[in-house]
């Protein structure tokens, strides 16, 4: 199916995932298929709007994620090595047992993010 992701600031489309699961999902569930799809294509991500996104588990190193919204993101056991968080939001996210490395998280939103 495609899916379409939105840019945070503007609300246009940022780009149209072809991702494969039943229209019955849950956003958080798309969006992260989403996330996996755009990093195989090597999409820009940067200011994407990804709250609720189920990216729990997903390795996302090497990924500029900057100025992304990722508020009430499911990032539990992801994998942020040499990641762009700078300007991002992850309030709410929860980020228990993230593994990072060597990742930007300048200017970063972390209010109430479970760590």
């Amino acid at each position: 199916m495609k899916f379409e992701v939105k840019n945070r600031h503007t609300g246009e489309t940022q780009f149209i995932a072809d991702i494969e699961c039943d229209e019955s999902e849950s956003l958080s569930k798309k969006l992260g298929l989403a996330v996996k799809w755009a990093m195989e294509k090597n999409v820009n991500l940067v200011r994407a709007k990804l709250c609720w996104a189920d990216l729990s588990n997903t390795n996302l190193s090497n990924t500029d994620l900057s100025d992304t919204d990722l508020s009430w993101a499911d990032l539990y056991k992801a994998k942020m090595f040499n990641t762009n968080l700078s300007g991002s939001d992850l309030s709410w996210a929860n980020m228990y047992n993230v593994k990072m490395y060597n990742t930007d998280i300048s200017e970063v939103n972390m209010y109430k993010t479970i760590m």
